[in-house]
Protein backbone atom coordinates (compact mmCIF):
# COMPACT_ATOMS: atom_id res chain seq x y z
CA UNK A 1 0.00 0.00 0.00
CA UNK A 2 0.99 3.64 -0.33
CA UNK A 3 1.30 6.36 2.27
CA UNK A 4 2.30 9.94 1.39
CA UNK A 5 4.32 8.82 -1.62
CA UNK A 6 5.41 10.93 -4.58
CA UNK A 7 5.53 9.50 -8.11
CA UNK A 8 6.71 10.13 -11.66
CA UNK A 9 4.22 9.64 -14.49
CA UNK A 10 5.11 10.08 -18.15
CA UNK A 11 8.37 11.71 -17.04
CA UNK A 12 6.67 14.37 -14.87
CA UNK A 13 7.35 14.47 -11.13
CA UNK A 14 4.26 14.80 -8.93
CA UNK A 15 6.18 16.98 -6.47
CA UNK A 16 6.12 19.91 -8.88
CA UNK A 17 2.37 20.10 -8.21
CA UNK A 18 2.75 19.24 -4.51
CA UNK A 19 0.91 15.93 -5.08
CA UNK A 20 1.45 12.71 -3.15
CA UNK A 21 -0.31 9.36 -3.16
CA UNK A 22 -2.10 9.23 0.20
CA UNK A 23 -3.87 6.65 2.31
CA UNK A 24 -6.83 7.89 4.36
CA UNK A 25 -7.45 4.57 6.07
CA UNK A 26 -6.10 4.54 9.63
CA UNK A 27 -6.70 0.82 10.16
CA UNK A 28 -3.65 -1.33 10.85
CA UNK A 29 -5.16 -4.16 8.77
CA UNK A 30 -5.98 -3.32 5.17
CA UNK A 31 -6.69 -5.14 1.93
CA UNK A 32 -5.65 -4.11 -1.58
CA UNK A 33 -6.92 -5.54 -4.90
CA UNK A 34 -5.02 -8.39 -6.54
CA UNK A 35 -5.55 -9.61 -10.07
CA UNK A 36 -7.29 -13.00 -10.06
CA UNK A 37 -7.18 -15.30 -13.11
CA UNK A 38 -9.71 -17.80 -14.38
CA UNK A 39 -8.39 -21.36 -14.23
CA UNK A 40 -9.57 -23.33 -17.27
CA UNK A 41 -9.95 -27.07 -16.70
CA UNK A 42 -11.41 -29.99 -18.60
CA UNK A 43 -12.74 -33.44 -17.81
CA UNK A 44 -13.75 -36.35 -19.98
CA UNK A 45 -17.10 -38.00 -19.37
CA UNK A 46 -15.45 -41.13 -17.97
CA UNK A 47 -12.83 -39.44 -15.78
CA UNK A 48 -13.21 -38.63 -12.11
CA UNK A 49 -10.51 -35.92 -12.28
CA UNK A 50 -10.23 -32.54 -13.90
CA UNK A 51 -7.07 -31.68 -15.85
CA UNK A 52 -5.45 -28.31 -16.33
CA UNK A 53 -5.91 -26.49 -19.66
CA UNK A 54 -4.92 -22.86 -19.12
CA UNK A 55 -4.98 -19.76 -16.92
CA UNK A 56 -6.64 -16.73 -18.49
CA UNK A 57 -7.13 -13.12 -17.41
CA UNK A 58 -10.42 -11.51 -18.43
CA UNK A 59 -9.33 -7.96 -17.64
CA UNK A 60 -6.11 -6.02 -16.97
CA UNK A 61 -4.94 -5.23 -13.42
CA UNK A 62 -6.42 -2.06 -11.92
CA UNK A 63 -5.78 -0.14 -8.73
CA UNK A 64 -7.60 2.84 -7.18
CA UNK A 65 -5.92 5.46 -5.02
CA UNK A 66 -5.93 9.16 -4.15
CA UNK A 67 -3.40 11.90 -4.81
CA UNK A 68 -3.56 14.96 -2.58
CA UNK A 69 -1.79 18.24 -1.93
CA UNK A 70 -1.15 19.96 1.41
CA UNK A 71 -2.12 23.23 -0.26
CA UNK A 72 -5.26 24.01 -2.26
CA UNK A 73 -4.90 23.56 -6.02
CA UNK A 74 -5.79 26.64 -8.11
CA UNK A 75 -8.11 26.12 -11.09
CA UNK A 76 -5.42 26.75 -13.72
CA UNK A 77 -3.05 24.24 -12.05
CA UNK A 78 -5.88 21.70 -11.79
CA UNK A 79 -6.34 21.97 -15.56
CA UNK A 80 -2.64 21.13 -16.04
CA UNK A 81 -2.90 18.18 -13.67
CA UNK A 82 -5.98 16.82 -15.44
CA UNK A 83 -4.28 17.16 -18.82
CA UNK A 84 -1.29 15.25 -17.42
CA UNK A 85 -3.11 12.46 -15.59
CA UNK A 86 -6.58 11.93 -17.01
CA UNK A 87 -7.30 9.42 -19.79
CA UNK A 88 -4.11 9.73 -21.81
CA UNK A 89 -3.99 8.01 -25.20
CA UNK A 90 -1.80 5.00 -24.50
CA UNK A 91 0.00 3.47 -21.52
CA UNK A 92 2.59 5.72 -19.87
CA UNK A 93 5.47 4.80 -17.52
CA UNK A 94 4.83 5.16 -13.79
CA UNK A 95 7.53 5.12 -11.10
CA UNK A 96 6.43 5.20 -7.45
CA UNK A 97 8.94 6.91 -5.16
CA UNK A 98 8.64 4.48 -2.28
CA UNK A 99 11.33 2.14 -0.96
CA UNK A 100 10.92 -1.25 -2.59
CA UNK A 101 8.98 0.17 -5.54
CA UNK A 102 11.19 2.98 -6.82
CA UNK A 103 13.29 0.64 -8.99
CA UNK A 104 10.22 -0.67 -10.80
CA UNK A 105 8.51 0.84 -13.85
CA UNK A 106 4.80 0.26 -14.39
CA UNK A 107 2.89 1.10 -17.57
CA UNK A 108 -0.61 2.37 -16.94
CA UNK A 109 -3.41 4.70 -17.98
CA UNK A 110 -4.93 6.88 -15.26
CA UNK A 111 -8.56 7.92 -15.21
CA UNK A 112 -9.89 10.50 -12.76
CA UNK A 113 -12.94 9.15 -10.93
CA UNK A 114 -13.57 12.23 -8.75
CA UNK A 115 -12.04 15.47 -7.47
CA UNK A 116 -11.36 15.91 -3.75
CA UNK A 117 -12.44 19.17 -2.07
CA UNK A 118 -11.81 20.41 1.46
CA UNK A 119 -13.61 23.50 2.74
CA UNK A 120 -14.68 24.26 -0.80
CA UNK A 121 -11.16 24.12 -2.25
CA UNK A 122 -9.66 21.42 -4.48
CA UNK A 123 -6.93 19.44 -2.70
CA UNK A 124 -6.59 16.31 -4.85
CA UNK A 125 -7.98 13.63 -7.11
CA UNK A 126 -9.19 10.05 -6.91
CA UNK A 127 -7.53 7.97 -9.63
CA UNK A 128 -7.95 4.56 -11.17
CA UNK A 129 -4.88 3.02 -12.81
CA UNK A 130 -5.24 0.38 -15.55
CA UNK A 131 -2.00 -1.52 -16.20
CA UNK A 132 -0.84 -3.03 -19.48
CA UNK A 133 0.58 -6.17 -17.85
CA UNK A 134 0.53 -8.34 -14.75
CA UNK A 135 4.16 -7.31 -14.25
CA UNK A 136 6.24 -4.22 -13.60
CA UNK A 137 9.75 -4.03 -15.02
CA UNK A 138 12.78 -3.84 -12.78
CA UNK A 139 16.38 -3.06 -13.66
CA UNK A 140 17.56 -5.57 -16.31
CA UNK A 141 20.12 -8.22 -15.48
CA UNK A 142 23.05 -7.63 -17.86
CA UNK A 143 26.17 -9.59 -18.70
CA UNK A 144 28.94 -8.56 -21.11
CA UNK A 145 31.21 -11.16 -22.74
CA UNK A 146 34.48 -10.27 -24.49
CA UNK A 147 35.66 -13.16 -26.66
CA UNK A 148 38.48 -14.23 -28.97
CA UNK A 149 36.44 -16.66 -31.07
CA UNK A 150 36.58 -19.54 -28.59
CA UNK A 151 33.75 -20.77 -26.38
CA UNK A 152 33.25 -18.99 -23.06
CA UNK A 153 30.92 -20.16 -20.34
CA UNK A 154 29.00 -17.64 -18.23
CA UNK A 155 26.04 -17.70 -15.84
CA UNK A 156 23.01 -15.43 -15.98
CA UNK A 157 20.53 -15.37 -13.09
CA UNK A 158 16.94 -14.50 -13.93
CA UNK A 159 15.01 -13.48 -10.82
CA UNK A 160 11.70 -12.65 -12.52
CA UNK A 161 8.40 -13.66 -10.94
CA UNK A 162 6.92 -15.45 -13.96
CA UNK A 163 7.99 -18.95 -12.93
CA UNK A 164 6.45 -20.97 -15.77
CA UNK A 165 7.40 -18.72 -18.70
CA UNK A 166 10.55 -17.96 -20.66
CA UNK A 167 12.10 -14.49 -20.60
CA UNK A 168 13.40 -13.28 -23.98
CA UNK A 169 16.40 -10.94 -23.56
CA UNK A 170 17.97 -8.24 -25.71
CA UNK A 171 21.25 -9.24 -27.34
CA UNK A 172 23.76 -6.73 -28.74
CA UNK A 173 26.93 -7.85 -30.49
CA UNK A 174 29.88 -6.45 -32.41
CA UNK A 175 32.27 -8.96 -33.97
CA UNK A 176 35.51 -9.05 -35.94
CA UNK A 177 34.28 -11.85 -38.21
CA UNK A 178 30.50 -11.35 -38.49
CA UNK A 179 29.60 -14.40 -36.40
CA UNK A 180 28.20 -15.04 -32.92
CA UNK A 181 26.79 -18.08 -31.11
CA UNK A 182 24.92 -18.40 -27.80
CA UNK A 183 23.55 -21.61 -26.31
CA UNK A 184 21.55 -21.69 -23.08
CA UNK A 185 22.79 -25.07 -21.88
CA UNK A 186 20.33 -25.03 -18.97
CA UNK A 187 17.41 -24.83 -21.41
CA UNK A 188 18.40 -26.86 -24.51
CA UNK A 189 21.95 -27.83 -25.53
CA UNK A 190 20.87 -28.16 -29.17
CA UNK A 191 19.18 -24.77 -29.43
CA UNK A 192 21.72 -22.30 -30.83
CA UNK A 193 21.19 -18.57 -31.20
CA UNK A 194 23.57 -17.95 -34.11
CA UNK A 195 24.44 -15.29 -36.66
CA UNK A 196 26.94 -15.88 -39.46
CA UNK A 197 27.83 -13.59 -42.35
CA UNK A 198 26.77 -10.21 -40.99
CA UNK A 199 29.09 -7.23 -41.38
CA UNK A 200 32.12 -7.28 -39.06
CA UNK A 201 32.86 -4.35 -36.75
CA UNK A 202 29.18 -3.39 -36.81
CA UNK A 203 26.73 -3.23 -33.92
CA UNK A 204 23.66 -5.48 -34.19
CA UNK A 205 20.76 -5.57 -31.75
CA UNK A 206 18.30 -8.44 -31.41
CA UNK A 207 15.06 -8.09 -29.46
CA UNK A 208 14.23 -11.75 -28.84
CA UNK A 209 10.83 -10.91 -27.34
CA UNK A 210 9.55 -8.80 -30.24
CA UNK A 211 11.67 -10.74 -32.78
CA UNK A 212 13.28 -7.61 -34.20
CA UNK A 213 16.83 -7.45 -35.61
CA UNK A 214 18.47 -4.07 -36.22
CA UNK A 215 21.83 -3.31 -37.84
CA UNK A 216 23.42 -2.73 -41.23
CA UNK A 217 22.75 -5.08 -44.11
CA UNK A 218 19.85 -6.65 -45.98
CA UNK A 219 17.95 -9.86 -45.26
CA UNK A 220 19.48 -10.26 -41.80
CA UNK A 221 17.02 -13.05 -40.97
CA UNK A 222 18.70 -15.30 -43.56
CA UNK A 223 21.96 -15.00 -41.62
CA UNK A 224 20.26 -16.02 -38.36
CA UNK A 225 19.53 -19.51 -37.03
CA UNK A 226 16.04 -18.28 -36.04
CA UNK A 227 16.51 -19.82 -32.61
CA UNK A 228 15.55 -16.83 -30.49
CA UNK A 229 17.42 -16.72 -27.19
CA UNK A 230 15.25 -17.58 -24.20
CA UNK A 231 16.02 -17.61 -20.49
CA UNK A 232 14.56 -19.76 -17.72
CA UNK A 233 13.82 -18.53 -14.22
CA UNK A 234 16.80 -18.90 -11.91
CA UNK A 235 20.35 -19.74 -12.94
CA UNK A 236 21.07 -20.15 -16.67
CA UNK A 237 24.40 -21.51 -17.87
CA UNK A 238 25.33 -20.00 -21.25
CA UNK A 239 27.98 -20.99 -23.78
CA UNK A 240 29.01 -17.94 -25.81
CA UNK A 241 31.30 -17.85 -28.85
CA UNK A 242 32.26 -14.45 -30.26
CA UNK A 243 35.34 -12.75 -31.64
CA UNK A 244 34.41 -9.38 -30.22
CA UNK A 245 31.83 -8.40 -27.62
CA UNK A 246 28.27 -9.48 -26.88
CA UNK A 247 25.90 -7.98 -24.30
CA UNK A 248 22.88 -9.90 -23.01
CA UNK A 249 20.27 -7.81 -21.20
CA UNK A 250 17.55 -9.83 -19.48
CA UNK A 251 14.45 -7.92 -18.34
CA UNK A 252 13.30 -8.49 -14.76
CA UNK A 253 9.56 -8.84 -14.32
CA UNK A 254 7.95 -8.31 -10.89
CA UNK A 255 4.31 -9.22 -10.40
CA UNK A 256 2.16 -6.20 -9.56
CA UNK A 257 1.09 -6.06 -5.93
CA UNK A 258 0.50 -3.05 -3.71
Amino acid sequence: MFNATEFIYDGIYSGQYGLKIASFNGSALEETPYVVPSVVVGKSATSKKFHYLDVTYDSPPTYDFSVVSEESIPAEILREILSWLDSRKGFKPLVIMQTGLDELTYNCIFTVSSIIYHAGKCVGLNLSATFDSLYAKGKPIEIVVFGDGNDKEVDLYNGSDNVDEYIYPMVEFDTADGAVSIINVTDDKEREFKFDGVYPNTIYKVDNELKIITGDGNDLLSKFSKKWLRILRGKNHLKVRVNGVVTISCPRYVKISF
